[in-house]
């Protein structure tokens, strides 16, 4: 579907990774725990942040595994570094990627159908009961929540961007240059 595309090509563009497989929401807080693992490409995704990134950035490719052709891209040294400096969550992005051309488009996304995607896709949110509940609706309440729907990352890229550099606006204390990919 694209989103550890676009993970990829936001922490090339400059943006710090925080994780590509999933986010970590620190329950007293709520502020995102980075997890800068590398970020791994399937098919067709592998090509287009090698064209981006150069090969240096990417392992090499496992041939044919059951999910296809794999490799992972290197988490930048910025990310790393700041693996212990949590970050206070400032947007939802749903990313949808088309295979078809279209035009690129953020839009806003209402509350209510962003909590019942995060909650569908929040792995140990049965687990948590109500602490689960009153942690996820802190942070669907606290962002500005979009879809980024696109065909060419450098059509959606600018959109994000603009996004990043109004952050201020958005939520005061925010670090305006995160990214937490694998949000359907």
């Amino acid at each position: 579907a694209g989103k550890s595309t676009l993970c990829a090509a936001l922490m090339r563009d400059g943006w710090r990774l925080l994780s590509d497989e999933l986010a970590l929401v620190e329950l007293s807080s709520g502020l995102l725990r980075p997890l800068a693992r590398p970020v791994s490409l399937k098919n067709e995704s592998i090509e287009v942040i090698r064209a981006r990134a150069g090969s240096e950035c990417l392992s090499a490719v496992a041939r044919g595994t059951t999910k296809g052709d794999v490799a992972h891209a290197r988490p930048d040294s910025d990310s790393v570094l700041q693996r212990d400096r949590p970050a206070r969550p400032a947007w939802l992005v749903f990313p949808a990627f088309s295979r078809r051309p279209c035009e690129a488009r953020l839009e806003a996304v209402g509350r209510a159908l962003a909590m019942m995607s995060m909650v569908r896709h929040g792995f140990n949110y049965g687990l948590l009961a109500g602490e689960g509940f009153e942690t996820m609706a802190t942070l669907v309440e606290q962002c500005a929540i979009f879809r980024a729907e696109y065909s060419m990352l450098d059509d959606i890229l600018p959109q994000l961007n603009a996004l990043a550099s109004g952050a201020d606006a958005i939520v005061e204390s925010c670090a305006s240059k995160d990214v937490v990919g694998q949000v359907q």
